[in-house]
């Protein structure tokens, strides 16, 4: 069941594009930060955003969920390694400290998120 504050803040449970403007103002101005790097051409992508987006309503108390489009945005994804997609890292003080690469189950992205 998603958190019920998500519920009733629209703000909250919303997932941020990002970009070459904006990468580094919300990794780092924020404890937990989950990006998901994708195309979207992408398959796959889309079967792991069903997951992302459902995951955003449970932790939007303790993680910003944000999406890189890699197509729009190859320096953020080549800074960080990201080579094959999707690819999800997770950001904490603006540092990237975990990742997962491809289709995973909810439970291994729920792992990620709580095992900090």
């Amino acid at each position: 069941m998603p958190n019920e504050d998500c519920l009733t803040d629209d703000k909250k449970d919303e997932i941020i594009e990002l970009d070459y403007k904006n990468f580094s103002n919300v990794v780092n101005r924020n404890n937990l930060t989950l990006v998901d790097f994708w195309e979207p051409w992408c398959g796959p992508c889309e079967t792991m955003f069903a997951i992302f987006s459902k995951l955003s309503k449970y932790y939007c108390d303790k993680v910003i969920f944000a999406r890189v489009n890699i197509d729009n945005n190859p320096k953020i994804a080549s800074e960080y390694e990201v080579f094959s997609i999707p690819s999800f890292i997770l950001f904490k003080d603006g540092q990237p400290i975990k990742g997962l690469i491809g289709i995973v189950t909810e439970s291994r992205l729920k792992e990620m998120v709580e095992k900090l």
